[in-house]
């Protein structure tokens, strides 16, 4: 964790799960939470895990700037 006094600075992770077709191994994070049916028509489908964080500086006098910091897909990088 950094200091920098009489700075203020704001930090967001958001978790997403999405859809996807790509033959990835199973999201353990995901099949605990989600169910999905298959009809059999349409190739099958995963819920995945996507992670985002994002960090601002909030100080009196800045320009709000958001900036990526932090990407993870699961195995879709591999």
């Amino acid at each position: 964790m950094f200091s920098f006094p009489g700075r203020k600075f704001c930090y967001v992770m958001m978790r997403f799960w999405h859809l996807s077709i790509t033959d990835v191994p199973e999201d353990p994070e995901s099949i605990q939470i989600f169910r999905i049916t298959d009809n059999g028509d349409d190739p099958p489908k995963k819920i995945v895990t996507a992670v985002y964080e994002f960090h601002c500086e909030l100080t009196d006098g800045v320009e709000p700037d958001w900036m990526v910091t932090h990407i993870w897909h699961w195995k879709q990088l591999e």
